[in-house]
């Protein structure tokens, strides 16, 4: 990480730094030293799978910050807005926003996947977590919580004339497909990750 580190604040935007702080951040974020070793932070427990616990003995080794994990949880809350600030502003500096594909022009691109979430506990329950999310802007477009026993399809989401959707083999049924279709919308087809 500490090789990698420069390259990867050479990519953010300009003024992200100044940005953490005026939307608040860092406004009660005292115990960091700066945007810097915020994001570090941040970046740590939303990319590598750790816990808070976890996540705050980490930064604490490496002497980024001394934090609790209720204190990490305060700070991850308060930085939505800043976090979401420098995504707009890769996604508006990205080679694919600069690409002009007449296709998809005046339409809305949607990635659509589920998730199985287990709650902890000792009596445990499973869901189905389904959304979709808007590739241009990264927002979340629609949500829905099921059993775990129910499965991926785009009948589950409203369609917008002209909607194109996206999907891993899970979608790839003709119930599904047939349902954007006869709702206005496109199909690229599905694909499988991986």
């Amino acid at each position: 990480m500490d090789e990698d580190w420069p390259r990867l604040l050479a990519l953010l935007p300009q003024g992200w730094e100044g940005k953490a702080r005026e939307l608040g951040a860092l406004k009660f974020g005292r115990r960091f030293s700066g945007p810097e070793s915020l994001l570090r932070t941040l970046l740590m427990y939303l990319s590598e799978d750790c816990s808070m616990v976890e996540t705050v003995a980490r930064a604490r080794a490496g002497e980024l910050v001394e934090l609790s994990d209720v204190g990490l949880l305060k700070r991850i809350n308060k930085s939505g807005a800043w976090l979401g600030w420098i995504t707009e502003q890769l996604i508006q500096e990205s080679p694919i926003a600069a690409m002009q594909c007449p296709a998809l022009q005046g339409r809305r691109l949607l990635a659509a996947d589920g998730s199985v979430v287990t709650e902890p506990g000792a009596v445990t329950s499973t869901w189905r977590l389904h959304y979709t999310m808007d590739i241009g802007t990264l927002y979340c477009s629609e949500v829905q919580v099921t059993s775990a026993k129910t499965g991926e399809s785009l009948t589950r989401f409203a369609v917008q004339k002209g909607d194109v959707f996206m999907g891993d083999r899970g979608f790839a049924n003709r119930r599904g497909v047939n349902h954007v279709l006869d709702h206005g919308g496109d199909n690229c087809g599905a694909h499988e990750s991986g």
